[in-house]
């Protein structure tokens, strides 16, 4: 699963979120993996991450998430 970014800034703005730091401190997370996650460098999400960012975002993970199969 990876985040499709332009989602991620979609949902931010309709929340009134700024920047991704503020979202990283709403969801008690540390920016910069907030920021390798959304950027699409990191291959494995939380499911703990997953439901901070459906709560903060008032969102549903297919709001945000989509599947790319591996290159393998």
């Amino acid at each position: 699963m990876r985040i499709r970014e332009s989602s991620i800034r979609t949902l931010m703005a309709r929340k009134g979120i700024k920047t991704q730091i503020e979202l990283a401190k709403l969801c008690d997370m540390n920016h910069i993996s907030l920021n390798t996650l959304i950027k699409g460098r990191r291959k494995t999400i939380s499911g703990t991450t997953i439901d901070r960012l459906c709560e903060i975002l008032e969102a549903q993970p297919g709001d945000f998430l989509y599947y790319e199969p591996s290159a393998d």
